[in-house]
């Protein structure tokens, strides 16, 4: 157990890693602090849950844009571009329990 723990762990690049948290980390806030007012009984361990597993769910979908998009520049306006980052973040962010265990099993199976 220790090993799958050090594998996954040490498998991405901690700027990834960083950065992917912070991201998580504003969205979790965000939605503690909308929950807080309308819907109190929104569980914190589901938003903490989802923030750990964040990284590896934007890895999944990281590597999947890369393998249909390949090396390919889009250029587009950058309010769409940004609107579609945040909506990007907040559905991976949702469906991160569900989307992080293909992640965790990719990258365990290819760095052990």
């Amino acid at each position: 157990m220790k090993h799958f723990f050090r594998t996954v762990l040490t498998s991405l690049q901690p700027s990834y890693l960083v950065r992917q948290y912070v991201f998580g980390g504003i969205v979790a806030l965000v939605f503690y602090f909308i929950s807080r007012q309308s819907v109190p009984d929104l569980s914190p361990f589901v938003l903490i849950l989802n923030f750990l597993l964040y990284p590896y769910a934007m890895f999944v979908y990281d590597s999947l844009i890369g393998l249909l998009m390949g090396e390919n520049i889009w250029f587009t306006n950058g309010i769409l571009a940004i609107i579609w980052g945040i909506f990007k973040v907040v559905i991976i962010f949702i469906f991160s329990i569900f989307i992080a265990p293909l992640g965790i099993a990719y990258l365990y199976f290819t760095y052990r």
